[in-house]
C-alpha cells in the first residue's frame, strides 16, 4: 500500500511480496548500513517479515524524495547501485541530489495491482514490473510498506460510468469514476480522439466529466490518470444510438363555421412512449379524443402515447363565426420541449346553404381613365374565393388565391401598359372551383401631357387680361382656377395637336398672381395640375 496523496513523509519498512509461494513468500530489506547493499530477509508471511525488516523514511506521495534509515541510520540513503545484470540497491550518504529520489507509481501487471516506488534516475522499482526489480530479487511484486500510522491507502483509478458495453441515453454521456486526488484524467478514443478532461478534485476521490458531443456509434478507448508516477489507464466500450425521430401526419379538414369532423393522425415508431399534444389550428377547438390516455384542454389534446400505438382519433369543431379560408397555427409536438414534429392547418368553407358574396369591382370602374401603367384593382368578394383577371386574349393578368375573410382583395396587373383603351377582358369569382361572377373591364390608361408655355414661372407679363398657352392630350379639357377657387376659363386640347390657348375673363390690375393652378382632365379625371405664378403690369 501506500499512503495518501498530500501526507508527510511515513515511518514503515519495506516488505516484498513474491509471486512465488512457499516459505520465501515475503521478503523483507534490512537496516541500512554505510557502504553495504540492502539485505533480502525471507519470510513465509508478511508479519515475519515486517518483524526482520528495518524501519525506513519514505517519501510523501506526489513529490520525489529519498528513502532513509531511521535513528542513528537518518544520515543514509537508499541509491541505485545496479551493476549491469541485477539491480542493487546500496545505503549510502545522503547528498540530496536526484540521483537519490524516489517517487510513488502505479503497477499493474499479471500477478499485482497497486503503488510502488521508483528511483527517478531508474527504471527500475522497489517492488517492480514484469521484468523490473530492485534488491536483486528474483521475483516481480508490490512493495507492501507497513506503515506505523494510520494512513488511508491511495485510491485505485477507475471508470464507473459508461459501464463496459452499455449504450447511453444521450450524445454526451458523462464519464465518472474514482481516482487519486490531485491527478489529470483525460478520455481518447482508440484513434486518439480527446473526448475529455478533467481533474480529481483535492479532499476527493470521485471525478467526473461530460463528454464533448457524439455522433451516433460504438466508442472504445481508454481513460487515462497521470500526476502520480506511471500513467494508469482503463478501458471503455459504449454506444451512443441514433437519436429517436418521432413523425407525425395529420390530414387537412375539410368544414364548414359551426360544423365538426372526426380527424385521425397518424405516428411512426419512434412516437411510441412520447408525450404527444395536437393544438388545434386557428378557429377551432379539438372537442373530443378517442383514447384514454390522452385529454383535452383549451390549447387541444396532451399524452403519452402508448408503444405500439401508430394513430389517434380526435374531433374537431369551427367556431361558428370562423372565416371562410385556411385556418393555421395548429401542430404536432412531442416531449417536454415541444418539438413540433407536424403542422396542423384546417380549410374552413362556405356553408352549402350560404349566399355567395357578389364580386364587385371598385377600381378601376367601367369607362374610368387611369394614369399608373401597371394598373390595380381593387373590390370585395366572398371570402375565400378566387379571384382572377384574364386579358381579352384569355392571359392570366393576375390572381388572388384566396380573399381575406373580410371580403377584401386587391390584385396588381402582372404587366406594364402603353397609354390605350383596354376593353374585352374579365375579372372573374370562383369558389370551390366553380366561378359564380364574372365582371368585363373597360378603361383607358393616358399619360400626363400637360404643358403651360405661358406664361412660366416668374414671367412678367404686359396688360389687364393674361393670356396662357400649353400642350395637353388632345381632346382633354384644361382648366385654369384662381388661389381662390374662381374659375379663370378653360379649353379643349386640340384634337390633333393637343395645343390649347385660355384668356383670362376679366380685366385685372398690375400685381403678382400666384397660387391658383392649371389642370388636365381626361374622361372626368383629373391627370395632371400645375401651379402658376407671373406678375402682371401696364
Amino acid at each position: 500500500m501506500a499512503p495518501a496523496a498530500g501526507s508527510s513523509r511515513v515511518i514503515g519498512k519495506l516488505v516484498l511480496q513474491n509471486r512465488s509461494s512457499g516459505s520465501s513468500a515475503y521478503v523483507g530489506l534490512s537496516s541500512p548500513e554505510s557502504g553495504r547493499n540492502v539485505q533480502r530477509l525471507y519470510s513465509s508471511s508478511v508479519g515475519g517479515a515486517a518483524s526482520l525488516a528495518g524501519t525506513y523514511s519514505l517519501p510523501a506521495v506526489g513529490a520525489a524524495g529519498p528513502i532513509t534509515g531511521t535513528g542513528t541510520s537518518s544520515t543514509l540513503c537508499l541509491t541505485p547501485a545496479g551493476d549491469g545484470s541485477r539491480a542493487l540497491v546500496a545505503a549510502r550518504t545522503c547528498t540530496g541530489s536526484p540521483s537519490q529520489d524516489f517517487e510513488w507509481r502505479y503497477v499493474s501487471n499479471t500477478w499485482v495491482a497497486g503503488y510502488a516506488l521508483y528511483p527517478v534516475s531508474s527504471p527500475y522499482s522497489l517492488g517492480g514490473t514484469d521484468t523490473d526489480t530492485f534488491v536483486e530479487l528474483t521475483m516481480d511484486a508490490l512493495t507492501d510498506v507497513v506503515v506505523e500510522s494510520q494512513l488511508a491507502p491511495i485510491e485505485p483509478f477507475e471508470l464507473s460510468t459508461p459501464a463496459i458495453g452499455a449504450t447511453v441515453d444521450t450524445p454526451t454521456p458523462t464519464f465518472s469514476g474514482i481516482g487519486q486526488p490531485g491527478s489529470s484524467i483525460s478520455i481518447r478514443t482508440d484513434a486518439q480522439v480527446l473526448l475529455a478532461t478533467t481533474s480529481v478534485p483535492l479532499g476527493s476521490t470521485s471525478w467526473s466529466v461530460p463528454s464533448i458531443r457524439l455522433e451516433p456509434g460504438r466508442y472504445t478507448g481508454t481513460a487515462s490518470q497521470s500526476g502520480t508516477g506511471s500513467d494508469v489507464q482503463v478501458r471503455f466500450d459504449f454506444t451512443v444510438p441514433a437519436p429517436l425521430a418521432p413523425g407525425a401526419s395529420i390530414p387537412t379538414p375539410t368544414l364548414a363555421p359551426g360544423q365538426s369532423v372526426e380527424v385521425e393522425a397518424t405516428f411512426n415508431a419512434d412516437a411510441g412512449g412520447q408525450r404527444i399534444d395536437v393544438y388545434h389550428p386557428a378557429n377551432t377547438r379539438i372537442t373530443a379524443v378517442d383514447h384514454p390516455a390522452f385529454t383535452l384542454d383549451a390549447l387541444g389534446i396532451g399524452g403519452t402515447l402508448p408503444v405500439g400505438t401508430t394513430s389517434l382519433r380526435f374531433t374537431l369543431r369551427a367556431n361558428d363565426d370562423a372565416p371562410v379560408g385556411e385556418a393555421t397555427g395548429g401542430k404536432v409536438t412531442y416531449g417536454s420541449s415541444r418539438i413540433t414534429i407536424a403542422d396542423f392547418t384546417a380549410n374552413i368553407v362556405r356553408a352549402p346553404d350560404e349566399p355567395i358574396a357578389p364580386l364587385v369591382v371598385e377600381s378601376p370602374r367601367r369607362g374610368e381613365t387611369i394614369t399608373e401603367t401597371t394598373p390595380v384593382f381593387r373590390g370585395t368578394g366572398e371570402p375565400g374565393s378566387r379571384v382572377e383577371i384574364r386579358g381579352a386574349w384569355g392571359d392570366v393578368l393576375g390572381v388572388v388565391d384566396q380573399v381575406d375573410p373580410s371580403g377584401a382583395w386587391s390584385i396588381t396587373w402582372n404587366k406594364s401598359l402603353l397609354p390605350s383603351r383596354y376593353a374585352g377582358g374579365t375579372v372573374k369569382q370562383f369558389v370551390d372551383g366553380v366561378p359564380t361572377h364574372t365582371f368585363v373591364y373597360d378603361f383607358t390608361l393616358v399619360r400626363p401631357r400637360l404643358v403651360v408655355t405661358s406664361p412660366k414661372v416668374g414671367d412678367t407679363l404686359t396688360g389687364t387680361r393674361p393670356v396662357f398657352t400649353g400642350a395637353a392630350n388632345p381632346g382633354a379639357r384644361v382648366q385654369i382656377t384662381g388661389a381662390w377657387g374662381t374659375d379663370l376659363g378653360s379649353a379643349i386640347a386640340d384634337p390633333r395637336t393637343g395645343e390649347w390657348t385660355i384668356t383670362w375673363p376679366r380685366d385685372y390690375l398690375p400685381a403678382r398672381y400666384s397660387g391658383g393652378t392649371v389642370t388636365e382632365t381626361v374622361g372626368g379625371k383629373v391627370i395632371a395640375s400645375s401651379a402658376y405664378d407671373f406678375t402682371l403690369t401696364q
